[in-house]
């Protein structure tokens, strides 16, 4: 099976934050886009909100076909 690895950033949510320099890793790794490999997913700025942002990660990650039975127990905990 071939790994597949989706890497995730939040956005701001202070109203003095002017930047998240994980999103901002995330840019300039999406920049190399010759050094990507096809196993390698991107979901940037998720919304501060748990709820949202996990079901926003659950429907990357299955067009991504990434969800695999630890993500499916991660993400029904996070709704219960």
């Amino acid at each position: 099976m071939k790994k597949r690895i989706l890497l995730t950033s939040f956005d701001i949510w202070l109203n003095d934050q002017q930047l998240n320099s994980s999103d901002d890793l995330l840019l300039e790794v999406t920049k190399l886009e010759l050094l990507i490999p096809d196993g390698l997913g991107f979901l940037r700025q998720l919304p501060v909100d748990v709820q949202f942002a996990s079901t926003q990660v659950m429907k990357k990650s299955m067009q991504f076909n990434l969800i695999t039975s630890f993500v499916m127990a991660w993400l029904q905990a996070v709704h219960d």
